[in-house]
């Protein structure tokens, strides 16, 4: 009799590592497809931003709908991170020279345009400006607040 208890457990351990093994490891395959495929479309969405030097809706929208393709939806987090020197220069109008020390830190306070800001310029304008040597970066998460992707580059501003 004890043989029949052990000839049925070894049929389900059996079952169990044919059937549902594979399977968790397909999902498995697809989820880390998926991410690379994100990281793929997100590299040449903020490759192109930061060769532009400009971010235009219809390339942002275009970006969206290529993430979004898959049965998972994604929150996507944009950040621009203005470059101090621009800042400091624009507020002094070009009239005195910059110090090429570190000089004060409380003066070069760092300005950042997140997510909000970003795409209430891209509604209003179509488009959102950046300056040479500012940072783009964009985080992508999913819907358990995991980040997928986390990715950036500072503006080359080469589109002549």
């Amino acid at each position: 009799m004890e043989e029949i208890y052990s000839k049925v457990v070894a049929i389900i351990i059996g079952c169990i590592a044919l059937f549902i093994v594979p399977v968790k490891i397909l999902s498995w395959r697809q989820d880390n497809m998926q991410q690379t495929y994100i990281l793929t479309e997100t590299i040449c969405f903020v490759d192109s931003v930061c060769n532009k030097g400009i971010l235009y809706s219809d390339l942002y929208i275009d970006y969206l709908n290529k993430i979004q393709k898959s049965d998972k939806i994604y929150k996507v987090k944009l950040e621009h991170i203005k470059n101090s020197e621009n800042s400091i220069e624009k507020s002094n109008n070009s009239s005195e020279k910059l110090d090429s020390g570190v000089g004060d830190i409380d003066n070069q306070l760092t300005d950042i345009d997140y997510t909000e800001q970003i795409l209430e310029e891209l509604k209003t304008d179509g488009s959102h400006k950046f300056l040479e040597n500012d940072i783009f970066r964009i985080e992508v998460v999913d819907n358990n607040d995991n980040v997928v992707v986390f990715y950036g580059g500072c503006i080359k501003d080469e589109d002549y």
